[in-house]
C-alpha cells in the first residue's frame, strides 16, 4: 500500500487502575454458608494491530488510508454477587447458587468486520442474572454434576447508535 510508504507514527498509553475485592461470608451451619461480594475489575487498554480502517473497496480511494490512532481504553467492571453454598444429604449433594450484577465501562468488544478483528469500546454494558450448580454423588463410583446460568446482558440505550 503506497499510503504507508515513509509513514512514521508513535502511540503510547499509560494506565493506573484501582481494583480489588471485598467479601463477607456467614456460616449458618456446617452445611450452609452464605456470602456477598463486590469486586472492581480491570482489563488494560491497548492498540488494534490492523492499521487500515476499511478493507479495500473497489472505487473507494480512502479505503486503504492508514489509521494513525488505534488505541482503545481500559475496561472496568463493578461486580456484585449474593449467594450460598451448601452440603446436603450426608455430603452426597452439593448445591450452590448466586445472583450477580455487573456494570461495565468501556467494555472491550472484539468485533469481526468480515476481514479482520478489531477491539471496539462499548461505553456501558450491564449483565445480571443467576448461576447455580449441583453435584450429586449417590455412590462412590457414580457422580452426576450440572449447572445452569441465566444472564441478561444489555448495552445501554445511548450505546445502540454506536453499534
Amino acid at each position: 500500500n503506497p499510503h504507508f510508504s515513509g509513514l512514521t507514527n508513535s502511540q503510547k498509553r499509560t494506565e493506573n487502575a484501582l481494583r480489588g475485592t471485598a467479601k463477607l461470608a456467614y456460616r449458618f451451619s456446617p452445611e450452609l454458608m452464605t456470602y456477598a461480594s463486590y469486586s472492581r475489575g480491570y482489563k488494560s487498554g491497548g492498540f488494534n494491530l490492523d492499521r487500515v480502517a476499511f478493507p479495500y473497496a473497489a472505487g473507494n480511494a480512502n479505503s486503504l488510508q492508514p489509521v494513525l490512532y488505534t488505541r482503545f481504553p481500559g475496561e472496568f467492571v463493578d461486580s456484585f454477587e449474593l449467594g450460598f453454598k451448601s452440603t446436603l444429604a450426608d455430603r452426597r449433594v452439593f448445591l450452590n447458587a448466586a445472583a450477580f450484577y455487573q456494570d461495565f465501562t468501556d467494555y472491550q468488544l472484539n468485533a469481526f468486520n468480515g476481514f479482520f478483528f478489531s477491539v471496539f469500546p462499548v461505553p456501558e454494558v450491564t449483565s445480571k442474572g443467576i448461576d447455580a450448580d449441583i453435584l450429586w454423588r449417590p455412590s462412590r463410583s457414580f457422580t452426576l454434576q450440572g449447572g445452569l446460568t441465566y444472564a441478561d446482558t444489555r448495552y445501554s440505550e445511548k450505546n445502540r447508535a454506536l453499534l
